[in-house]
């Protein structure tokens, strides 16, 4: 009698871990997860050209018309005429470049000019490949006859880790349970 509730039992126990090993990620073909990342580098050194000035063309004057001015305007239009002023113009700004105009006036003239230039297309792509390791549970079932003097046959189920392996073989002929380990002894490719 005991012997059967022991058998119940240790039947339990193989079918209560069965399901546990399926059903908690410990497949038969783990695969390892590759993550890939990609860094892009780019050039961070601005350029700064001077570009020569347009030479201004003549304009020919067809007809005067006498005006009389305030000297509160003539003094504004006189300041304005010999101050400098500065324009900003950003011509492109995007992924690829950032490229600003700054133009000088000064006199109803352009007196200088500088081009600001930042290449932004990538120079360098730099991709690290990570790989994680496989699941660390292996589950094999099978089974397993018996030759010998008391000839057996059974069902085998066998828990893996990385370097070591765990048995366990239910000899239905005979009726007897057996457990077993197994240790690495010869590293091979997978690092066992």
């Amino acid at each position: 009698m005991k012997d059967k509730y022991l058998q119940i039992l240790v039947t339990i126990a193989v079918a209560s871990l069965f399901w546990l090993i399926t059903h908690y990620g410990c497949q038969r073909d783990c695969k390892p997860e590759i993550i890939r990342d990609t860094t892009y580098v780019y050039d961070t050194i601005p350029r700064i050209d001077t570009l020569p000035v347009p030479v201004p063309y003549a304009v020919i004057e067809v007809e005067s018309i006498p005006v009389h001015i305030s000297d509160t305007l003539c003094r504004e239009l006189y300041m304005n005429y010999y101050s400098s002023l500065l324009y900003h113009d950003t011509l492109r700004n995007d992924s690829l470049a950032l490229i600003i105009l700054n133009d000088t006036v000064s006199r109803n003239k352009l007196s200088g000019r500088t081009l600001y230039y930042i290449d932004r297309t990538p120079t360098q792509v730099i991709t690290n490949t990570f790989i994680c390791p496989e699941n660390r549970w292996r589950f094999y079932a099978g089974i397993s006859p018996g030759f010998g003097r008391n000839n057996g046959f059974g069902v085998s189920a066998i828990l893996q880790r990385s370097n070591m392996a765990y048995g366990y073989t239910y000899d239905v002929v005979n009726q007897q349970h057996y457990l077993s380990m197994y240790f690495s002894i010869i590293k091979g490719k997978r690092g066992n």
